[in-house]
């Protein structure tokens, strides 16, 4: 799979006092890769998307193969808007693209119902790492 062979870099995010550790998406292939083909994701693991702008930002679920929630984070780490239990969908056909309310600098993706179990809610802070 493409994901073995791009390196990601790792990084630390904390989210209401927990921490995650997520590989960075920094590079418009690594971005359009995302958690594409990844058969599980770690209950305290993620991807965080790193753009170079704020813009309404979607995320697309197609050849994922897992359920994910997604956080949309501005340039001062708030959260503007949340998806919980996106699920994948297989065929271009009715694949929904999901995209934020708001302008986002970064885009979040986690373990599906890590939303509800840690009560992340609209407005709250993600403490992001200083390289991003």
């Amino acid at each position: 799979m493409l994901y073995k062979v791009l390196r990601f870099e790792s990084a630390t995010v904390s989210c209401n006092g927990e921490k995650l550790s997520v590989d960075v998406a920094d590079s418009p292939l690594k971005q359009m890769l995302g958690l594409m083909h990844r058969e599980k994701l770690a209950g305290n693991g993620g991807m965080l998307f790193v753009f170079s702008r704020e813009a309404r930002y979607g995320i697309w679920m197609h050849n994922m193969r897992i359920g994910i929630d997604i956080i949309w984070i501005d340039r001062h780490g708030k959260v503007i808007d949340i998806v919980e239990e996106a699920k994948p969908c297989r065929s271009i056909i009715n694949c929904r693209t999901y995209r934020p309310r708001e302008k986002a600098k970064y885009v979040l993706e986690i373990k599906y119902g890590y939303v509800k179990k840690r009560r992340i809610r609209i407005g709250d802070k993600i403490i992001l790492p200083a390289s991003t």
